[in-house]
């Protein structure tokens, strides 16, 4: 489902507009963003939780080279399925 669609069904199922749906989807995305770039969880229940992970900086092998380097530490979202969703995918 791309974005539009997304903005589409949410006005006709919640009775909104596309501007206001289009306005609370960018206003979710914007919330999970700052929650993430603080250092904290966040859940959309039912959905997905999405969490920051650290991870260390390591050793990598540039393919081309085959030179060993350092690959920079970062943080990386680590999303988990909700129960009732992976239920859904599989009740065919």
């Amino acid at each position: 489902m791309t974005k539009d669609e997304l903005i589409a069904t949410l006005a006709d199922d919640a009775g909104f507009t596309k501007a206001q749906a289009k306005k609370a989807i960018d206003a979710l995305t914007a919330m999970g963003a700052k929650s993430i770039a603080s250092g904290n969880e966040f859940n959309l229940p039912g959905l997905v939780r999405l969490s920051p992970v650290a991870k260390p900086e390591r050793p990598g092998r540039n393919p081309r080279t085959g030179e060993t380097i350092m690959l920079r530490a970062k943080t990386v979202v680590k999303a988990r399925v909700a129960a009732q969703l992976t239920n859904a995918a599989n009740a065919t």
